[in-house]
């Protein structure tokens, strides 16, 4: 039995003339269209009903032909892009998924037309805290040992929120720059103690150069930063769900 491993979804109309300049898929196996009234699947035969997950079962190998097929497609026309490894059982799943939600995804396709994905990831140091007040600061008889151990606690947590609200104000300073540049954003701030913002930018292909110019501008007025940048990439976080 063969499964049907997806790689993306587009408009239906002209797919077919264009599926032959997209190559094979994974293991060399010719890629197909699924067809669902104004949208079609891009997939190829998979010959079990499921991949291993784990981290040291995958083969980059393949991951980079999943890429390779999706940014071929790109390069033709608007794409959504599927995420590595997605099989289903048969094309009548596909046919199900697409009929479910074809108002949704043929908005995601006009949205992502013309453009591409660049990823920005920014690292800071995190600014020190404010020094803790002296013990004195609390009345006589209320200075036991509990007691300045909540007050401990308590500015260690002002010192905190402190700091995460210097860091939002940063981040969101930085965000907004980098928008002018883009039609959309999704992004994340503070992920980690150090990861300042994390964020995927739907930028039209002809201003990437323009957003690419704005991170480097960024990256020598902020030089206590480390920013990170990727893509272009197929638009993988402005698909819906």
């Amino acid at each position: 039995m063969a499964y049907s491993y997806w790689y993306a979804i587009v408009e239906a109309s002209g797919a077919d003339l264009a599926v032959p300049t997209w190559g094979n898929g994974l293991l060399e196996s010719p890629l197909r269209l699924v067809i669902e009234d104004d949208l079609a699947a891009v997939v190829s035969d998979w010959p079990k009903p499921a991949m291993k997950r784990s981290s040291d079962a995958v083969d980059p190998q393949l991951v980079w032909q999943h890429e390779g097929v999706i940014e071929r497609i790109m390069a033709s026309q608007p794409v959504l892009p599927v995420r590595f490894g997605t099989i289903l059982a048969d094309d009548e799943r596909i046919l199900a998924v697409l009929a479910e939600r074809q108002a949704e995804m043929k908005a995601d396709l006009v949205h992502v037309a013309g453009c591409v994905e660049l990823g920005v990831r920014v690292l800071w140091e995190p600014p020190v805290g404010e020094a803790q007040p002296a013990a004195s600061s609390l009345a006589p008889e209320m200075q036991t040992p509990g007691a300045r151990y909540l007050q401990k606690r308590a500015v260690e947590e002002h010192a905190r929120r402190s700091v995460q609200e210097q860091g939002k104000a940063l981040a969101g300073e930085l965000s907004r720059t980098l928008r002018t540049k883009a039609v959309d954003t999704r992004q994340s701030i503070l992920q980690t103690e150090r990861m300042l913002l994390t964020a995927a930018f739907l930028v039209p292909q002809d201003e990437v150069a323009a957003f690419l110019a704005a991170v480097e501008k960024l990256r020598s007025e902020y030089g206590q930063l480390a920013f990170l940048c990727s893509g272009p990439w197929p638009p993988y976080h402005f698909v819906s769900a």
